[in-house]
């Protein structure tokens, strides 16, 4: 499969299923590799240290990463 059909794939499967235009999210594999999840921590680290959080905001994907972060760590902001 393609890049190209699986972004459209993305944009069909993942809709609003009501009236409410909420999509839910969910993971088929809970686990992530330890040394993934703290290269992720670190990239945010680094953002946050260099100001670009600051001076630019996250982008819609990286907004999703930090909640899945923060959810995961049972954070609440």
């Amino acid at each position: 499969m393609s890049e190209i059909n699986v972004i459209e794939e993305l944009k069909v499967n993942l809709v609003p299923g009501g009236t409410a235009d909420i999509i839910a999210l969910r993971f088929t594999d809970n686990f992530f590799n330890g040394e993934f999840v703290r290269e992720c921590i670190d990239e945010l680290s680094n953002k946050m240290k260099i100001g670009t959080i600051l001076d630019e905001p996250l982008n819609a994907l990286e907004k999703l990463a930090v909640q899945l972060l923060l959810d995961s760590a049972n954070i609440k902001l």
